[in-house]
């Protein structure tokens, strides 16, 4: 990593040094406790204010309230943020440190008292006891003050793996090693542990779809020994519902205990998560002493706590509710389980994720941001820091919030389901966006923004009207205003400059979709008969799309496609009802309800900001050798250092597969293996729009990643796995994809019949349907994203039929496994 080390030593000062003033408060001890009538009313309780104005960053803290005792252990450890000055010189008289200790009831001041910290010397503690006298009321507090100089921040700065994950993943090969033995064939098994391949599963967001199908995955995986070959293990969103509490309960190890936890799943998804949730009026009493607790030290609670707290309720249960990250590093760290990697997304309350967004990742040992390349240990992450110190420690955050906070999709701004006018959107929850659309490279089919859509008006107006007579349109000349021009003539070059300076990276994969057609004429006349649902799928979504101008020297080519697709004439006017309703949505659009994520209701999962005071957090790629990621991208999205806190939602908004964070070159992941869940329109509507997201946002990041050929994506557009690889380049992962498509599984026989002794009335097959015979996407299918109820036969319909797809292809799984062996075999022989 000898270019990355120079990318960090040419960045700016990543912290500036400063004097650390830490007070522990080991005690408080009094001569009047609390009486038994005061307990019985409740009575006020105490807390401890700590003041010092010279402080860069917080000048107050509080401690947790109290109860009088005689005796009140508090152990609390707060930080003051000093200038530098103060190291220079041990005793500084002109500038005095003064501390000033308040304690409280309530809402009263009892008592005030100074500590002046300017004779102090540095890295020496200094125990004392403060003793503060009313009357005959007596409380003395024991404490230590000691000044720290600090030059290095107290999270690991670095774009590698923590030392616990990387010592993790050489057990793991270790185990993997043996397996392989008698897995693979004989001329494809490793001969030492440097030639075990790095294999990675991720499993895509979809609620509990996305849960269920994972079940079947794991199940395939583990009774065909696969399972034991892989080293690391992701999701996020629906994913993540079941990697983290699968790892919670240690269902890993054997096929029995993975059964049983499935069995678990099924059990408690036979009621809606939601009603549950609305009838069971202890859970707000527990909910809400959660949030007491979260409060009380300091932290933000949001809506994203009680949907997180929900989640755990409904698959960890309230005994394993109080769970850690550091709670499974030793059933981690043992090897004998793959890594678990749970992904979110970092973004800003006002801003589109496609403006602005830098991905989290979530391990037992760390929660680190590797665009920033910081990285903090799970103990730290969401407690207080000022400039790369950590100010107030807070209790780890519980596996739960994790939990929500990478499934948090209703984070997403709401202004772009009313149709606000922007060209920005937060993809994967819009249907604009997941639907397959054709690209602008060579044919001419392309959902258009706000703005592209008024150039391609404009376009039009030009070629019936003279151009003379259009460059005097007033409203023209106002429009043009709007959008920012260096040439004074509105040509057809400088509208195809803007619109590729305003292509967001979703425009960018409707052009890699149309790559491979030239006309539409090659999408209506497929020759292959077998391919005539692919046919009947895009000539539906050809007829819904609006035509994207064509240059003026290929008029029968517009009149061509405008008979295909239908322009609509921009000289005919609408009803007024319509623009009248329009400036209504507007108007609602325009509340800060739908444009910001944070108003009325906050729907996102915040934490206290890691990155508050420091002097600059430039955006790296996470690839930190690419030399393609601009100053400027790197500059506008930086983290924010004046915020009190960050804020993640789910990073399906983005990318509905957590492939980054397994992609990363520090991972070298060889064989990445996905299960994608997204949800589609129909089984025949599969497109494969999240595999060309995941492809070029790996390309934006410097990550390789093979190449996507639409042309096989056509030829099998249902097909249940297809395999990516680039031959020229055998460092190159091979990309294994999975869809939830039931093509194969329906065309087999009765594959299970329900024992006649089951009484479960929900559980009956109907008497004209197969046990394998059932939609899994359209508008009847009951597998929505939003469907939080499943009956014993909806949950095992498709469990069973990824189990099925799973199994089905494992021999060519175990043959690219093979494949990647005797490429590092190759390779060290070399």
């Amino acid at each position: 990593m000898r270019q990355s080390m120079e990318i960090i030593s040419n960045a700016p000062p990543f912290i500036d040094p400063h004097l650390l003033l830490q007070i522990r408060i080991h005690k408080c001890r009094s001569t009047i406790t609390t009486s038994f009538w005061e307990k019985l009313w409740g009575c006020q309780e105490y807390f401890i204010q700590l003041c010092c104005d010279e402080s860069e960053g917080p000048t107050e803290f509080y401690t947790k309230p109290f109860r009088r005792q005689k005796d009140v252990i508090l152990d609390e450890v707060f930080s003051f943020v000093l200038p530098n000055r103060y190291a220079v010189c041990d005793q500084d008289l002109s500038d005095p440190i003064k501390i000033k200790i308040r304690v409280y009831q309530g809402n009263k001041k009892f008592y005030c008292d100074f500590v002046d910290a300017s004779y102090y010397k540095l890295r020496k503690t200094y125990s004392m006891t403060i003793k503060f006298v009313n009357d005959q009321d007596v409380i003395k507090l024991d404490i230590d003050i000691q000044k720290i100089p600090v030059t290095n921040p107290d999270f690991r700065f670095s774009f590698n793996l923590c030392e616990s994950e990387t010592e993790t993943l050489r057990r793991r090969k270790k185990n993997i090693f043996e397996s392989m033995q008698h897995l693979l064939p004989v001329h494809g098994r490793p001969k030492t542990i440097d030639q075990v391949p790095t294999i990675s599963i991720a499993c895509s967001g979809g609620g509990y779809r996305s849960t269920i199908q994972f079940c079947g995955v794991l199940e395939a995986l583990m009774e065909t020994g696969v399972f034991d070959m892989i080293s690391y293990m992701s999701g996020l969103s629906g994913g993540a519902w079941y990697v983290l509490p699968a790892y919670a309960k240690e269902v890993l190890n054997s096929i029995e205990d993975l059964k049983d936890f499935h069995s678990e799943l099924k059990a408690s998804v036979k009621s809606s998560m939601v009603v549950d949730t609305l009838v069971d009026f202890s859970h707000f009493l527990k909910y809400r002493k959660f949030a007491q607790m979260k409060e009380s030290e300091g932290q933000p609670v949001t809506f994203a706590d009680f949907y997180s707290f929900t989640l755990g309720k409904s698959f960890l249960g309230y005994e394993k509710m109080g769970m850690k990250l550091s709670d499974l590093r030793d059933y981690v760290g043992s090897g004998e389980v793959p890594i678990p990697i749970v992904s979110a997304l970092h973004v800003r309350a006002k801003e589109s994720s496609a403006q602005f967004h830098a991905n989290l990742e979530i391990t037992p040992w760390e929660v680190s941001m590797p665009n920033y390349a910081m990285n903090l240990s799970t103990e730290t992450f969401g407690s207080e820091w000022y400039k790369g110190s950590m100010v107030r420690p807070c209790p780890e955050l519980p596996i739960h919030f994790f939990i929500g906070m990478s499934s948090s999709a209703f984070g997403i701004l709401l202004k772009y389901y009313l149709g606000g006018e922007t060209t920005e959107t937060d993809s994967s929850f819009i249907e604009d966006i997941r639907s397959h659309e054709f690209g602008r490279h060579n044919t001419k089919i392309f959902r258009l923004s706000s703005k592209e859509k008024y150039i391609a008006r404009r376009r039009q107006r030009n070629k019936i009207s003279s151009s003379s007579d259009c460059n005097q349109d007033p409203i023209h000349k106002q429009r043009r205003r709007s959008i920012t021009r260096k040439s004074s003539e509105f040509s057809q070059s400088s509208d195809e400059d803007f619109y590729d300076a305003r292509m967001s990276f979703t425009d960018g994969m409707r052009l890699e979709l149309g790559r491979t057609f030239s006309n539409t004429s090659e999408i209506y006349h497929t020759a292959d008969e077998d391919d005539s649902a692919f046919k009947r799928t895009f000539s539906t979504r050809i007829q819904n799309r609006t035509l994207l101008p064509v240059p003026e020297s290929q008029p029968e080519r517009r009149e061509t496609l405008s008979l295909v697709v239908g322009i609509k004439d921009e000289n005919k006017s609408q009803p007024k009802h319509h623009a009248y309703l329009k400036k209504i949505i507007k108007k609602i659009s325009q509340h800060p309800l739908f444009t910001d994520r944070e108003a009325v209701i906050d729907r996102t999962a915040k934490v206290l900001n890691f990155g508050r005071g420091l002097s600059s957090i430039r955006h790296y790629p996470l690839n930190p050798e690419f030399r393609g990621f601009s100053i400027n991208d790197a500059n506008s999205m930086r983290l924010s250092k004046d915020d009190d806190v960050v804020t993640f939602i789910d990073p399906a908004v983005i990318c509905n597969t957590p492939t980054s964070c397994l992609l990363r070159p520090q991972r070298n992941t060889d064989i990445l293996i996905v299960c994608d869940a997204t949800e589609y329109k129909s089984d025949t509507d599969i497109d494969y729009l999240e595999l060309f997201i995941a492809e070029r946002l790996a390309r934006q990041q410097g990550i390789k990643f093979p190449k996507i050929n639409p042309t096989k994506l056509k030829d099998n557009p249902r097909g249940v796995i297809h395999v990516f690889e680039d031959e020229d380049d055998p460092d190159c992962p091979i990309v294994i994809w999975f869809t939830l498509s039931n093509k194969k599984y329906k065309s087999l026989k009765n594959v299970r019949k329900p024992p006649r002794r089951w009484l479960d009335e929900a559980y009956k097959v109907p008497m004209d349907e197969k046990f394998n015979e059932f939609p899994v996407y359209g508008p009847k299918s009951c597998y929505t994203t939003l469907n939080t109820r499943y009956t014993p036969l909806q949950f095992d319909r498709l469990k069973e039929m990824m189990k099925h797809n799973i199994s089905s292809n494992i021999e060519i799984i175990k043959k690219q496994i093979t494949k990647k062996v005797l490429q590092k075999m190759k390779k060290s022989e070399a």
